[in-house]
């Protein structure tokens, strides 16, 4: 491209002499082949920034198509897991339910109840959610992602959503171990997960265990909440992820 252009050169200072004398001309000519040096330098750096440019921007759409990949997986594998947690509140509140009837109309004991005692006395200690993929971004610079409302999406879930999650299952830890305790001291075991009553007559007037039920199913519901909230969000930015990659 320069050499196209020192081409040009060449040929209007051949055709086009400067007119007056000859130290004028010499002057002129060597005025304005000094120009045209700076010229074809200038517009060789500019060509060379815009090159380099267009490389750096194209490494990094490369870094940031990764990182959203990765956060593709990462988001895939937590939408899973809440839904799985949300399926298993929902089942162990349903059994909460059974045999609250169950005592409070004080039904006879059938063998059908042990599945409903084990869901009932349960609360699953959870794992937290994955946030690898939403390392490896912070690792690599939050502006790597180009959509500002995408990255702030990202931001407030991990940052956040997941950390109200993450904050209540540390709130809800002691209830599980004293869970733990309740259920060892009123029931035994069976096949599979089964719970039998170790006295069931005794249970059907135990006040003191009929209202631990119902406060463990409160707080069941109200961690369910939270789950489906957070699976709702996961869901949303799992979307708009997809979708700027796609673009």
């Amino acid at each position: 491209m320069i050499k196209f252009f020192r081409h040009i050169r060449k040929q209007l200072l051949t055709e086009n002499p400067p007119a007056g004398s000859r130290m004028a001309g010499k002057f002129s000519k060597y005025l304005l082949y000094a120009i045209g040096e700076i010229v074809l330098v200038v517009i060789g750096i500019l060509i060379a920034l815009s090159i380099n440019n267009w490389n750096e921007e194209r490494k990094t759409r490369k870094i940031e198509k990764r990182i959203l990949e990765e956060l593709v997986e990462n988001l895939e594998f937590n939408t899973d897991r809440l839904e799985q947690w949300v399926i298993q509140n929902r089942r162990h509140n349903r059994s909460s339910e059974i045999i609250a009837k169950t005592l409070e109309n004080k039904l006879p004991y059938n063998d059908s109840l042990g599945r409903h005692f084990g869901w009932a006395t349960t609360m699953r200690r959870s794992e937290l959610l994955s946030e690898v993929g939403y390392e490896s971004l912070k690792n690599v610079g939050l502006e790597i992602v180009q959509n500002k409302q995408l990255k702030k999406y990202i931001v407030l879930l991990f940052e956040r959503n997941y950390k109200e999650i993450k904050s209540k299952i540390e709130q809800l830890n002691p209830l599980i171990n004293e869970l733990l305790n309740v259920r060892q001291k009123r029931f035994i075991r069976l096949q599979g997960f089964n719970f039998k009553p170790l006295d069931y007559p005794n249970l059907l007037i135990d006040i003191q265990f009929q209202s631990y039920m119902a406060s463990l199913k409160e707080e069941r519901g109200w961690f369910n909440r939270s789950l489906e909230d957070s699976l709702q969000e996961t869901q949303k930015v799992l979307q708009l992820v997809k979708e700027e990659l796609n673009n």
